[in-house]
């Protein structure tokens, strides 16, 4: 071999409807998916993998070339369309993991790794998801862990030297059978009918193990007779042969017992029609004859042998044109003989120990037609029925067959598979060399920056959902007060609009949570001191009502103000005539179920929490995304830290909304603008985009209050509020009762400062 073994099935990668190879494994858990566990999980355990965590590349000689991959494993929310494997959206991975409900999908592509090797990735998975959602650290029985060494040999490829030159009995005289051409033809014509379906039937086990013996059969073999029965009902009676595939792994057979590789091979098993009048006694034992003659070593070696003639014929291609030519027919996978039908039993490897506990089914599926993948678990059986059409002849004539021989069952479906594309380098380069060459906008976002020099303590940052008590008070983030201008070339669009004119400066103490800083200037000196005038203004988009976003709305008489209509009834909005209610009408935008398009490029994306209104804002330029967040985050190190702040009218809402904007920073090149944190003009200034598992270094901020000076009045230092005493009966705010609350946002008095 030339290149790297597991290189060589990507020649023979192509688009729907021809091969793809992607493998699909769902897992059904008892509970709900928790989001943030799984993606702490897929990070641990794929250390275990390092085999896995690569990325396809072209080497000099116009080979596809695998080289390591340190980017995150992706894990994402289902969509109704799949990511594909090897693009940018999964970090160029040729895996990723999506969950919805109680279901986590493990995808991978067949050049890595077969379904038992996706099966073990996923259990080390599962081992580490048990951990960090439940705390609970189960025994590894059965599992490979994700501290555990490589199993010895796990990496090796057989030696493919001095095989011998024994053929195989199919390859001397052509398996003549019945093989459904038609439904593929079909499905690649007609997109309407296109859609590869599969039906979860679960089999209790010890029924259908006691079947199997009463008919001196295996489960593998009474599954293979069951479908023949079915398919003798469902198929035209002038089809004389029926051909059962059994996938077979031969790894052991050719001396790498532990490899990763798929080694995999089918055992044919061909039935004349007439032979369906035999018993299923007779059936099986037909079936389990014919498995035995071909799992042996002579028969291993000559696959083995077959494989490697084929990557020797690659190696001898120039060119990568020249080498997927010949690998879309003659790929390993390809250059078989087709059977009516196969069934695929996955064994003793599916051992999941005291993960079952936790663990509903498993359902394992492919590329293919008419195809039983049988999952064994504790007490059931897991079969994904599989077709490329939505013919239900075919899985009514099965459920016949299973109630013929007394078996119960349990189906769901049709249920379609979702399997992921895969996007190699070429057309992974050419996309990118397409949208480089897009005509650029002269959009620019510019921070308009009026206090500096503020704080946030870590209680007040990130004591959101576990308390304030638990974080330490001594811990002040730079805080600072800006809001964002977009300027498309055409319109000058307003993120915000800071605080109202003569808001007093705070005077804080060693006590106070937070302090929004000194005064630089006023909003509207900062706006004009970037060249502009409130006449050329032609939206604002609001993400909150707080006065330190909403506080000059009524500087800009030519602006449309686009808000959440959730907020229309604020006080701080009272008298504010050229308000544009946002109903969030074009649906999801990635993974935020709500969202309304701006105009090109401006996304107004519902984020509900931090009020119940709130809203972000999402910039697309380039292939950059720039997030301007209002107050999901006080300093870039909660969102890193993965806390809420104790800012909120829903912390159920701001947990949800915190996730989504974690999930899709980790999917997309995201600078990240807060309005409260001097981070945010850096990350502008640096084109920063946030990598969450690689935090930017802390400054922390520094604070003389020996030096500030205070007046009679308070300043609330969420939304600018000032608390007067002559305007409260002279009432000081120190005598105000304890659970006194700001009129504007309601936060406690913990939350003023000193004017």
């Amino acid at each position: 071999m030339k290149f790297q073994p597991d290189s060589y099935l990507l020649y023979g990668t192509n688009r729907a409807p021809f091969p793809a190879y992607p493998i699909r494994l769902r897992v059904v858990m008892n509970d709900e998916v928790q989001p943030q566990a799984l993606r702490q999980a897929a990070q641990s355990a794929m250390k275990r993998y390092p085999y896995f965590a690569v990325e396809v590349t072209i080497g000099s000689e116009e080979n596809y070339e695998l080289k390591p991959n340190g980017r995150p494993v992706v894990v994402v929310p289902s969509t109704r369309k799949s990511l594909a494997l090897g693009s940018e959206d999964v970090n160029r991975h040729l895996v990723f993991i999506d969950y919805e409900g109680h279901d986590i999908f493990f995808n991978i592509h067949h050049s890595l790794t077969g379904a038992i090797g996706l099966l073990e990735w996923a259990k080390t998975t599962l081992h580490e998801y048990i951990f960090f959602a439940y705390g609970v650290r189960l025994a590894g029985e059965g599992i490979r862990t994700a501290d555990s060494p490589l199993l010895p040999g796990e990496t090796d490829f057989p030696d493919t030297t001095n095989l011998p030159k024994h053929e195989l009995w199919w390859r001397n005289r052509s398996v003549q059978s019945y093989y459904r051409r038609i439904d593929y033809t079909i499905a690649a014509l007609n997109p309407f009918n296109r859609g590869e379906r599969y039906y979860a039937i679960d089999i209790p086990k010890e029924p259908l193990m006691t079947y199997a013996k009463h008919v001196g059969g295996s489960p593998t073999s009474a599954l293979v007779v069951l479908m023949l029965r079915a398919l003798d009902k469902a198929l035209p009676r002038d089809i004389e042969r029926l051909t059962a595939g059994i996938v077979h792994n031969f790894n052991e057979e050719v001396g790498c017992k532990n490899a990763y590789h798929d080694m995999v091979r089918y055992l044919y098993v061909p039935f004349e029609r007439a032979q369906t009048g035999l018993s299923d006694s007779e059936l099986n034992r037909l079936t389990r004859q014919a498995i035995d003659e071909q799992k042996t070593e002579e028969y291993g070696l000559a696959e083995l042998r077959h494989i490697a003639d084929n990557y020797a014929v690659t190696d001898s291609l120039p060119t990568m044109k020249e080498r997927r030519k010949y690998n879309m027919f003659h790929n390993r996978y390809m250059d078989c003989p087709r059977s009516t039908f196969s069934v695929s039993y996955f064994g003793r490897e599916t051992t999941l120990g005291e993960l079952e506990r936790y663990v509903r089914s498993v359902y394992c599926f492919a590329e293919g037609n008419l195809i039983l993948e049988v999952v064994p678990l504790a007490n059931r059986f897991c079969i994904s029925f599989e077709l490329v059409r939505s013919l239900k002849r075919f899985i009514r004539s099965f459920l016949a067959a299973l109630t013929d021989a007394g078996l119960p069952y349990e189906v769901q479906g049709p249920i379609f598979k979702r399997l992921p594309a895969v996007i190699l380098p070429e057309k992974r380069e050419k996309m990118l060399h397409n949208q480089t060459n897009k005509t650029h906008t002269t959009m620019q976002i510019k921070a308009i920056q009026f206090r500096k020099d503020g704080f946030y303590t870590q209680p007040f940052a990130f004591g959101g959902e576990e308390g304030q008590d638990k974080f330490d008070h001594n811990i002040r983030y730079r805080g600072s007060l800006q809001n964002y201008l977009i300027d498309t070339g055409k319109d000058v669009i307003l993120v915000d609009t800071g605080l109202p004119a003569g808001t007093p400066e705070e005077v804080p103490n060693e006590q106070s949570l937070a302090y929004t800083g000194k005064d630089i200037c006023s909003y509207m000196e900062a706006f004009e001191a970037l060249g502009y005038q409130p006449e050329q203004v032609t939206k604002i988009l609001l993400t909150h009502r707080h006065a330190d976003h909403s506080g000059e709305l009524k500087s800009f008489p030519n602006a449309q103000i686009f808000v959440n209509a959730h907020e229309l009834g604020a006080a701080e909005l009272e008298g504010i005539d050229n308000l544009v209610p946002v109903t969030y009408s074009d649906g999801a935008y990635y993974n935020f179920p709500e969202a309304q398009k701006i105009q090109d490029g401006i996304w107004f994306v519902k984020a509900e929490g931090h009020t119940r209104g709130n809203s972000i804002i999402v910039v697309e330029d380039g292939d950059l995304f720039y997030m301007i967040h209002g107050d999901i985050t006080y300093c870039d190190e909660a969102l890193y830290a993965d806390k809420l702040s104790v800012v909120y009218d829903d912390l159920a809402a701001a947990r949800v909304t915190q996730n989504r904007i974690r999930e899709f920073i980790r999917k997309h090149p995201t600078v990240y603008l807060s309005t409260h944190s001097p981070q945010g003009p850096e990350n502008l200034e640096a084109k920063r985009v946030m990598d969450l598992d690689n935090p930017v270094p802390t400054v922390f901020a520094e604070v003389d209050f020996s030096e500030q000076k205070g007046s009679s009045k308070y300043v609330c230092s969420i939304c600018g509020y000032v608390y007067d005493p002559s305007e409260h009966d002279g009432v000081a705010f120190e005598d105000l009762p304890d659970d006194w609350k700001c009129p504007r946002c309601k936060q406690p008095k913990s939350k003023f400062n000193k004017a």
